[in-house]
């Protein structure tokens, strides 16, 4: 994937906005298409976060922003972005702790999958800005 977006960068290669949502919706189909066979098999257990259609869904967000190079450019992303790196290094642990509570207490798979994103998030950006006020940020963070 980095060396895919090193050579788009390197060759100039570029796609109109329309083309680049279209491949962009064509990958997340493809990836959603192949999440569902993946699920609907015998063991019944299914997590996977890169699939056939990943590559194509990446690029095609890739070309997105590559079009609209302004696109983020806005307070409220600029205060989100230093939460970035935190939440995605942290954000594992959180959906593990999640997953495992949500078994626990069984809650209906359904309503805990349309909470994972929020509440994930939610929780490991606490934790990011959590850490970022105590003296252990120096040594996280240098």
């Amino acid at each position: 994937m980095i060396m895919l977006g090193f050579e788009i960068r390197r060759r100039n290669i570029s796609l109109s906005l329309k083309y680049s949502i279209i491949m962009m919706m064509v990958g997340f189909g493809l990836f959603i298409g192949e999440a569902n066979y993946l699920s609907l098999q015998e063991n019944g257990s299914f997590f996977h976060d890169f699939l056939f259609g990943t590559p194509l869904w990446a690029l095609g967000i890739f070309f997105v922003l590559l079009a609209k190079p302004s696109l983020g450019d806005s307070k409220i992303t600029h205060s989100l972005s230093k939460d970035v790196l935190g939440v995605y290094l942290c954000h594992l642990i959180i959906v593990i702790y999640y997953l495992n509570i949500v078994r626990i207490l069984g809650i209906n798979p359904i309503i805990a999958s349309i909470f994972a994103v929020p509440v994930v998030y939610f929780v490991s950006t606490i934790i990011v800005r959590g850490l970022r006020k105590t003296p252990l940020a120096r040594f996280l963070v240098r």
